[in-house]
């Protein structure tokens, strides 16, 4: 990591230019060169050519510390500076020299050289500015030496200044006086910049002039805990609200910017807790060591802290990390009064990387100052990493510091996901965020998902989602559902009934009914039954070659709406899926098919949970096993939808490579689910709020389990109350036709 102290003791002044200012100055400077350029080598405008190379290098280093520079970060500017003077070193014509032109020659390539070095250097300490040094001790170690050459050799007043003097003491050797009028105005005004020293010395000279009269005292340095944490002993008419800010004199006489974040009683006194950002901008006359005044003048906290933290967006200071915190779960304890929920998006500054967590839960805790302990709220949070180039979430190998501020933004439309995929699907956002969670579909589809969740939790609009998404990306979708809902809540998808026709589904009801009610192990009824699926079956595989050959997309409902036996279900759903998968080996990864089970457990169920024979339930079971072992291969995903775990077949459920669960609250689930996520979250998810759930997995741009919460559609509500039936009684019915209504007797 980057070797910047980050200690508030060892804060530089902050640039107090803003960028008006800076562009002022630097057009000042501007008309300054030309003036200068005018007077001493008596040339108008520059048309280029070696005698005007200082003049460009000039321009360009006043252009980059003045203007540019507040942008960039070490060593980022080395790098900057170091390409863009190589490329003028490269590039300058030597030929019209004479006497000197064999030394300044060797001077371009010595200068060419350094700044290649640096160059390298530089890019060798950005690449390596996040190694863990415990992980990877030698990179840690060239990242150190890389970072210190290029931020030395770097510097703009450095690198500029090697083309400018081959401009000036090579091709303005001829006259001696011009060549040392342009040498002595490039360290007294170029290299110097008098401007900038004048207005800041003004600033100083002001700020100086402020004395104790126009500050109050509050009080005096209780203690500071390492690295920016002041506790304050305050006075009892000291004010220590949020809204100001305050002055801290440290034992050595620096004094430094506060905020006052919360207070807390001892005995007769108070304690306010606030949080140092850097050396003061102005100082206190006479400021007595160890004590802490308020400052007259107004400024901006939030701008304060997103300046001194450099966040990319305002946030607000919840909390600091406390004991007990490990890399997967910090633990902080909230800083005043804050509404915090489960699920919330907080985040942490980790050697300039933005890394995010999640509010688990809290509990309450006491502080003892000697004297009057404080209660406080200490809040477990999980770690969901930094965004990646892809908009995506991979994990951030440390954890922050004692005492690291926990940041929780806002306004949550200002974290967004850095791309978006058309290939991908958005499961939802993280609460308290804009921040979405996305899934690869192609993940989704080829290694296999469940969603599980209790009764009105979101599970079954979330399966519509993804079914959507599959047609629209020409996938053949084949859905399994005797809820009668999905044709119905599809019918934009333009669904295709699938299934056995109405004499079809009589027949084998029939003959399954008369397996059970026959005579002992009904060998004959079996026969018959064995010699009817023989018989239909290549009809169904026809239909399914129409449903699966035609290229685009499709979607596909199989129901079966005149049979109530189990039985007979179990039969006809293997005849499908068989003919599915038969279709899928002969046509390898020809299409893409998703094969949706709603209420799986009445297609897939555990054994142990049933009491009717086995043998047609291990029939259907054994062929979805075989789809998910060797589906992959052939272009075949499964999307299973369940109330519980318990009731599903654990065979199937293992294959699953994506788990997206809701609410569920049954012991057997929530053990099963222990083998997916931590413990933290399994413990969490009986907490999940509607249309909450917990998404992990290959699919999932996640590398850890994420809380997410689907955004409420009013649309999506308004298309399932359509489905309720409502009875309308008698005098209502007569009421709304205004025709009477004979109602036949009980």
């Amino acid at each position: 990591m980057n070797i910047d102290d980050t200690d508030v003791t060892a804060q530089s002044s902050k640039d107090t230019f803003g960028l008006v200012q800076r562009v002022t100055v630097f057009f000042i400077y501007l008309l300054i060169l030309f003036g200068a350029r005018f007077v001493i080598t008596n040339r108008g405008l520059p048309f280029g050519g070696g005698q005007d190379i200082w003049f460009i290098s000039g321009i360009s280093m006043l252009a980059f510390t003045t203007v540019l520079s507040p942008y960039f970060v070490r060593p980022r500017n080395s790098l900057i500076n170091c390409l863009a003077t190589s490329l003028l070193l490269w590039s300058i014509d030597l030929s019209s020299l004479q006497s000197t032109r064999n030394f300044v020659e060797w001077f371009r390539w010595c200068s060419f050289s350094l700044t290649l070095i640096t160059s390298i250097c530089a890019s060798i300490a950005i690449i390596f500015q996040n190694v863990d040094p415990l992980e990877s001790p030698k990179r840690s170690y060239i990242n150190v030496v890389c970072y210190r050459l290029s931020t030395t050799f770097g510097k703009a007043e450095v690198v500029y200044t090697l083309p400018s003097s081959i401009s000036i003491f090579g091709f303005h050797s001829s006259n001696v006086e011009a060549m040392s009028l342009l040498g002595l105005f490039w360290i007294l005004v170029v290299s110097t910049k008098p401007i900038e020293m004048a207005w800041q010395l003004v600033r100083d000279i002001s700020s100086l002039g402020l004395s104790l009269a126009k500050a109050s005292f509050d009080g005096t340095i209780e203690r500071i805990d390492s690295p920016n944490i002041v506790r304050v002993n305050l006075n009892s008419n000291s004010s220590w609200r949020s809204n100001t800010t305050k002055m801290v004199c440290l034992a050595d006489g620096s004094q430094l910017t506060a905020l006052p974040l919360f207070s807390q009683v001892r005995d007769s006194g108070l304690i306010g807790t606030g949080l140092c950002l850097g050396k003061a901008d102005f100082l206190i006359k006479d400021a007595v060591p160890g004590s802490v005044y308020s400052r007259t003048d107004k400024l901006d906290r939030a701008q304060l802290i997103k300046d001194f933290f450099h966040l990319a967006f305002d946030a607000n200071i919840i909390g600091f990390v406390v004991e007990q915190s490990t890399i997967s779960v910090i633990k902080f304890e909230v800083a005043g009064d804050q509404v915090l929920r489960s699920g919330d998006l907080v985040f942490c500054r980790q050697n300039e990387s933005t890394v995010f967590y999640q509010i688990l839960d809290a509990s309450t805790k006491e502080e003892d100052f000697e004297r009057n302990p404080r209660g406080m709220h200490v809040v477990s949070a999980i770690q969901i990493g930094i965004q990646d180039e892809n908009g995506g979430l991979v994990k951030y190998s440390w954890l922050p510091e004692m005492n690291t501020p926990v940041f929780l933004p806002v306004d949550q439309n200002q974290i967004k996901s850095t791309t978006d995929s058309p290939q991908d699907i958005q499961l939802g956002v993280i609460p308290r965020s804009s921040l979405a969670v996305k899934a690869r579909f192609k993940e989704l589809l080829e290694f296999h998902t469940a969603i599980l969740g209790v009764t009105g939790t979101g599970k079954t609009e979330l399966a519509f989602d993804i079914i959507r998404h599959a047609v629209n990306n020409k996938c053949k979708v084949f859905c399994v559902d005797f809820t009668a809902e999905y044709a119905k809540r599809l019918s934009d998808c333009n669904p295709q009934a699938l299934g056995l026709d109405d004499k079809q589904n009589r027949e084998l009801d029939e003959l399954v009914t008369q397996i059970e009610f026959g005579q002992f192990k009904s060998e004959t009824e079996k026969k018959k039954l064995d010699e009817y699926i023989k018989r239909i079956r290549p009809e169904v595989e026809k239909r399914v070659d129409g449903f699966l050959r035609p290229d685009t997309a499709a979607l596909g409902i199989f129901d079966l709406p005149d049979i109530a036996n189990t039985r007979a279900t179990l039969r006809a759903t293997e005849l499908y899926l068989s003919a599915i998968f038969s279709w899928a080996r002969k046509n390898r990864k020809a299409r893409n098919i998703l094969i949706v089970l709603e209420e799986a457990h009445t297609i897939i169920p555990e054994l142990n949970f049933f009491g009717f024979d086995k043998g047609d339930t291990q029939v259907v079971i054994g062929r979805m096993a075989q789809i998910a072992l060797q589906g992959r291969k052939y272009g075949i995903g499964l999307l299973i939808v369940s109330q519980r775990t318990a009731l599903v077949s654990k065979t199937l459920l293992s294959q699953c490579n994506t788990y997206l669960t809701f609410s569920l609250v049954d012991k057997t689930s929530l053990e099963y689910l222990s083998s997916v996520y931590s413990p933290e979250m399994v413990a969490n998810i009986p907490n999940l709020s509607q249309i909450q759930m917990l998404a992990y997995g290959k699919a999932v741009r996640s590398e850890r389990p994420v809380i997410i919460q689907i955004p409420f559609d009013p649309k999506k509500k308004e298309a399932s109350e359509k489905l309720d039936v409502k009875i309308v009684s008698a005098a209502g019915l007569q009421a709304a036709t205004g025709k009477a209504v004979n109602v036949p007797p009980q």
